[in-house]
């Protein structure tokens, strides 16, 4: 899919862009972006319960024509593609944080406020994040409207700047015209001299690692050692969970009734990442990489891969 881009940096520059986003980055930026700040194994139902019931928004043919699908008119409900489309708009939020801003990862805002005892209360925006220098929050949408006005643009760029968190800048991500042609307006707001928080990016990468490494768990999944670019990962095949999910569902899914298979798809994370479980990011080097149709690894040293 390519996606449509409208940046403006912090500067007051304007840069149209042409992006381009596999599916495989698709369903990683769905699946983690927004899910607080530890994507947990025992969220890994909640994540493949989603993908199941908003198959019918993910068909291949409308991707490769830089838009959603839809499903058939029978099974149409106005609700649920609103809500697909909120997530499409944090899922690409999380995204070009990504590829432009270079975060390491995105948290989501109130987790954050959790994690730091602060009451929740009054407006703020929809995620946090981290690159090398700068902590910045954004406020993500997404539309199946052709056009976002000025008004409403102008609406979203202050709700991206609230909260009580210090930020060094904030984006405002707006993702529309979702099942035509997908465009997206990244706006760089606001912009403030504050001294970088290495604590808060410490304290949240911790937590966010911590929950990523469960997945490391041979009582479920079938772990393999796999080298991609010099880089040493942990392969987590999923197709392996049919059987471990079978025999250990109470210990690990106390909900789970049917045990079930993923052909063909693992998870890949970055063994380097073992060493941010306790202390946090301090050393990241971490690229994305989605040349490859079959693969697609994040910043955040976790991806996938189709074999």
């Amino acid at each position: 899919m390519e996606l449509i881009v409208e940046h403006i940096d912090a500067s007051g520059h304007l840069h149209n862009l042409n992006i381009n986003i596999s599916k495989l980055a698709i369903i990683k930026h769905l699946a983690v972006a927004g899910q607080g700040f530890q994507p947990r194994l025992n969220k890994l139902m909640r994540v493949l319960g989603f993908f199941f019931h908003y198959r019918g928004y993910l068909e291949s043919q409308s991707l490769r024509n830089n838009c959603f699908s839809q499903p058939p008119d029978i099974l149409y409900d106005p609700t649920e593609t609103a809500q697909f489309s909120n997530l499409i708009g944090k899922a690409f939020a999380d995204f070009l944080s990504k590829h432009i801003n270079r975060s390491f990862a995105t948290y989501n805002y109130e987790a954050v406020m959790r994690l730091l005892r602060m009451p929740i209360t009054g407006q703020r925006s929809d995620l946090i994040a981290f690159n090398a220098q700068h902590l910045f929050s954004i406020e993500a949408k997404g539309y199946s409207s052709n056009t976002i006005s000025l008004n409403r643009m102008n609406g979203i760029k202050n709700r991206a700047n609230s909260g009580p968190i210090n930020v060094n800048f904030s984006m405002a991500s707006v993702s529309y015209n979702l099942y035509s042609q997908v465009k997206v307006k990244y706006h760089d707001p606001i912009n403030k001299e504050i001294p970088y928080n290495k604590d808060l990016l410490a304290k949240t990468s911790s937590f966010y690692y911590q929950g990523i490494y469960e997945y490391v768990n041979e009582e479920v999944f079938r772990i393999e050692d796999y080298k991609y670019r010099n880089v040493n990962y942990f392969r987590i095949r999923l197709n392996s969970l049919s059987d471990n999910l079978f025999l250990n569902h109470r210990k690990f899914y106390p909900f789970c009734i049917f045990p079930f298979t993923i052909d063909n798809i693992s998870i890949l994370m970055d063994k380097r990442i073992k060493k941010y479980i306790t202390n946090g990011i301090h050393d990241v080097r971490m690229e994305q990489i989605q040349e490859e149709k079959n693969i697609y690894i994040d910043t955040d040293g976790v991806g996938l891969l189709v074999e």
